[in-house]
């Protein structure tokens, strides 16, 4: 890629991409951590567009027809640059991470991981390594035989349940179940 930059051939790809020490130490970042939950040369994609300004991103795309998965990591890197802000403070909770991160794919994810400085890309680390396995010991199941019809409250309920989990709150079944009643209770 360097080379490539060099011959100015990365500049007629796009004329927002570029090669820089920064993205030669991102690469070299990738290289090292080599994840075991992405390929190398998508992680080596994301990184080269994370650069770009959503403008140019959208614009890319369209222009090399890429297919839905590339798009889908486009928008997961609009959407992480959208959302990092919120994780700028070494102190955020867990269910703060969570609920910031939730939903993003695990190539963008590690590309913020590398490109994001600390504490952001702490944070990062451990929502994709921790966090996001989480399970709670109660579900819809549960939330039915307490005569609850499936709708919005249901998700809505083991939402708040989650992120009463994750920041150290109802931690077993039994807190978990006692947590629900409380909040149906409430409301």
């Amino acid at each position: 890629l360097a080379m490539l930059a060099d011959l100015d051939v990365l500049r007629a790809l796009h004329p927002a991409l570029g090669w820089t020490d920064t993205t030669a130490g991102w690469f070299a970042a990738a290289r090292q951590a080599a994840f075991p939950d992405v390929a190398l040369a998508d992680i080596y994609l994301a990184l080269a567009l994370y650069m770009l300004n959503t403008a140019d991103r959208t614009q890319f795309a369209a222009q090399y027809r890429l297919p839905g998965s590339e798009i889908r990591l486009l928008e997961d890197i609009t959407s992480v640059q959208a959302r990092v802000g919120r994780l700028r403070d070494s102190a955020v909770a867990d269910s703060m991470i969570d609920r910031v991160l939730h939903g993003l794919g695990t190539t963008a994810l590690r590309a913020a991981q590398i490109v994001e400085p600390d504490p952001v890309s702490r944070h990062i680390r451990r929502y994709i390594e921790y966090l996001r396995g989480v399970k709670l010991a109660v579900d819809g199941k549960y939330l039915e035989s307490l005569g609850l019809r499936p709708g919005p409250r249901f998700g809505d309920l083991l939402a708040e349940l989650r992120a009463a989990h994750l920041d150290g709150y109802a931690q077993t079944r039994e807190q978990q179940e006692a947590w629900i009643q409380h909040a149906i209770q409430s409301g």
